[in-house]
């Protein structure tokens, strides 16, 4: 994995610099150019100064409200070409949307693309002003130190090759080495999964199971692509999102009733959890929801998300499932219990909702 940006060279940093000002469509602020390099204000009015004494280009300086902005001198006739300026629009704000869950390397790799593209752009065309969007979240992870995983796990797929990954499934849990076929990555609930087969270690290379096996990428200690091809392997269907959760390939799908309470209503009934789900509305401000579910351990954490604001009515397995889980949190509370005495995270009530992986 290369060096933190944070350890780039002075050089590094005023190439970095030239290729932001002379790619961007718009006068980038000494703000923002100081959160992109990464450095003080003043060491990057030193950079412009040293920039703009080797006269590879001009500069020019601006004046927005109380801070000062910078632009290159950009030549008046540019290529000729079929750029999509509203796309690039909609691109960039996708990017600030998902900045949480890509490394900071991959955004930066993302923001110049767009810069560059931009350049080219007519000048009555430019992109948005940087931090338009954004996204909130309960809890997300850092991927920065996955950033070398990501790459490794993207490159085999685009080649199809087998890598031999070492991956911890619970912080107690024993790390354990395989060989595996990445196909897809998914991102679900602020997290990311690999989405592949369990391949054998050895001669041609044959599925272990039947099914595809996820693995969360924060999970993965160790990641190296081998030579092994996994070309012959069948390829897997892109996610539907037809019902909640996601489906598992042994797995069938299930229809969900759930009444939910005045209070939760509006927040149920406003969002789509499945394709053809069905919403019906009570005179006292409830709503049923008829929805299909791909996975029985989500559609559990699912309903129990809402406390007391929802009731299962059907299926009745499921119904049976939400009680036992609910009383066995009711005894946690019930009478205080020392750490020694409790039951390990993997055997939990909240460790039986959470999506499940191949240990």
């Amino acid at each position: 994995m290369g060096k933190k940006w944070s350890e780039s060279r002075p050089a590094e940093k005023m190439l970095s610099l030239y290729t932001l000002l002379l790619t961007s469509s718009q006068p980038v602020r000494l703000t923002e150019l100081s959160r992109l390099l990464n450095c003080a204000k003043q060491s990057v009015t030193r950079l412009i100064d040293q920039l703009e004494s080797s006269h590879f280009g001009k500069i020019v300086r601006h004046q927005l409200g109380r801070q000062v902005a910078y632009s290159l001198d950009r030549p008046r006739h540019r290529p000729c070409t079929s750029l999509d300026a509203e796309g690039l629009r909609q691109l960039a704000l996708c990017r600030e949307l998902l900045l949480h869950f890509l490394p900071d390397d991959m955004h930066r790799v993302m923001r110049d693309s767009l810069y560059q593209a931009a350049a080219l752009l007519p000048d009555a065309e430019s992109l948005p002003p940087g931090g338009i969007g954004g996204r909130l979240s309960k809890g997300h992870i850092d991927y920065d130190p996955f950033a070398a995983t990501l790459d490794c796990l993207t490159g085999a797929m685009q080649t199809r090759n087998v890598c031999t990954v070492s991956y911890r499934a619970a912080l107690h849990r024993q790390e354990k080495t395989w060989q595996y076929a990445p196909l897809r990555l998914l991102a679900y609930r602020e997290s990311l999964f690999v989405q592949g087969y369990m391949v054998t270690d050895d001669g041609p290379v044959e599925r272990l199971f039947d099914d595809t096996t996820l693995l969360a990428l924060h999970r993965i200690t160790a990641c190296r692509v081998t030579g092994r091809s996994s070309a012959a392997l069948p390829d897997i269907p892109a996610p539907s999102g037809e019902g909640l959760g996601i489906m598992e390939m042994e797995e069938e799908p299930f229809e969900v009733s759930v009444r939910f309470a005045p209070e939760a209503a509006t927040y149920a009934a406003e969002r789509r959890w499945s394709r053809d789900q069905r919403c019906e509305m009570h005179d006292d401000g409830s709503v049923t929801l008829h929805i299909k579910a791909h996975n029985e351990a989500e559609c559990l954490s699912w309903v129990l998300g809402f406390g007391d604001r929802a009731q299962v009515l059907a299926p009745d397995w499921l119904r049976k499932e939400i009680k036992k889980t609910v009383y066995a949190m009711a005894r946690l509370y019930h009478t205080p219990r020392k750490p020694a005495d409790t039951a390990e995270s993997g055997d939990s009530p909240a460790a039986a909702c959470s999506l499940r992986l191949r240990e």
